[in-house]
């Protein structure tokens, strides 16, 4: 078949769904850097331009992709426990997202997200929240902070496992301290370098839930 005539049947056969599904394998192959339009193009057979036709930016592409892997979220029902628990449900769902994604965390951290997915879950948290007792204004600032908590928490443990991987040691300055004058922080040293991230990142969403209650209390 003639190369005019490959790249017509390709343009037939491209569907937005198709342009994601092959953005998701070259982000899981080459990295979130490795990820281009030009790139994507030559691995869909089809023209750079004709793929503007679908995501206008690359910005509206990486959206997709996070909408794509945020569709895998398990979500709480409306009547499942308390507030409290759907919304911590919610973000250790969008944990466990980012750990078996973790292309997602770049886009996530750098980009608004606006698709159907992502707004799935602020549905939940956001209807927890107000059934809580929040304020409108209350309920941004939470989920914000919850937010950024969980994307900075999932950074840093993917980043620190991935050291740990790779046989480097957790925090070497640490052992030429001297003890007089870092009392506290040698002392913890052995928990500082040993990490329990499941814990960690329930007792750190414990502690902004329990400042929520605070908030809704008024206290």
């Amino acid at each position: 078949m003639p190369a005019s005539a490959a790249a017509r049947v390709a343009t037939e056969r491209l569907t937005l769904d198709a342009i994601v599904e092959a953005a998701e394998a070259l982000v899981a192959a080459e990295g979130f850097e490795g990820l281009s339009m030009r790139k994507l193009a030559r691995a869909l057979g089809v023209g750079a331009m004709t793929l503007y036709g679908y995501v206008p930016t690359k910005d509206d592409l990486l959206g997709a992709l996070a909408d794509r892997l945020l569709a895998e979220l398990d979500l709480p029902a409306p009547g499942d426990g308390d507030w409290a628990y759907r919304v911590a449900a919610v973000f250790h769902a969008t944990r466990r997202a980012f750990l078996a994604h973790p292309e997602l965390l770049p886009i996530v951290a750098a980009h608004r997200l606006d698709g159907v997915s992502a707004y799935r879950g602020a549905e939940v948290v956001f209807a927890a929240l107000r059934e809580a007792g929040l304020e409108d204004a209350q309920v941004i600032s939470a989920f914000s902070t919850l937010s950024s908590y969980t994307v900075g928490a999932c950074q840093r443990e993917i980043g620190l496992s991935t050291r740990a991987a790779q046989g480097r040691p957790a925090l070497p300055g640490i052992t030429t301290l001297p003890g007089d004058e870092f009392a506290n922080v040698v002392g913890l040293a052995g928990r500082l370098a040993t990490r329990d991230f499941d814990a960690e990142f329930s007792a750190g969403l414990d502690l902004l839930i329990t400042g929520l209650r605070g908030w809704v209390e008024g206290t």
